[in-house]
Order: structure tokens, then sequence, then C-alpha cells
């Protein structure tokens, strides 16, 4: 249900510097992620990827087919990585304990 509140969403924190390619930039204006328009063939999506000065050190977050939901992901991955890895208290339902 819409309770008719405006609710924030990763796009405000975007920066387009150029066509096509928006950086999403935390509250000290820092960029933490790049989202771009990518093409194959007749296809056109949306890679997310960290930012990292050099391109090389930049990781892949995902493709996807809107803006949106490519916004939303590289926030999300953002976000997950201020706290710990892995499950409750950053260990892995997968994780066994050391005997």
């Amino acid at each position: 249900m819409d309770s008719g509140r405006a609710r924030w969403h990763p796009i405000f924190a975007a920066f387009e510097p150029k066509a096509g390619e928006w950086w999403l930039r935390d509250a000290f204006d820092r960029p933490y992620a790049i989202v771009a328009i990518v093409r194959r063939g007749d296809e056109v999506g949306y890679r997310a990827v960290t930012y990292a000065e050099r391109a090389e050190e930049r990781e892949v977050v995902g493709y996807y087919r809107r803006l949106l939901p490519a916004l939303e992901a590289a926030h999300a991955h953002w976000i997950a990585s201020h706290g710990p890895k892995g499950g409750v208290n950053g260990r892995s339902a997968f994780q066994r304990p050391l005997a």
C-alpha cells in the first residue's frame, strides 16, 4: 500500500557526469558506485560497479535491464559493505565452527 508519502531512492544520490553514466555519492559527496548504460547488439541495459579511481579496481555489482533496479542494487551493495560479511554476527550459515 502506498501511504502517499514520498520515499527516498538512490537516484537522488546520483550525479550524471556524462550522458548514460550515473555516479552514486554519499553524504560527503564521495562516489561509491557507478551505473552506466551498456549495449549488446540490439539489447540495452545497465552495468553497476563499485567506485574506485582506477577502472580495473572496480567490482561488478551486476547487470540490469532497468535503471532504477541497477541503482538500488549498487546502493544495497554499498550499504552491505558497512557491516560484517556473511550471516548473523558475520558468520555464514555454511561456516562450521573450528574444532
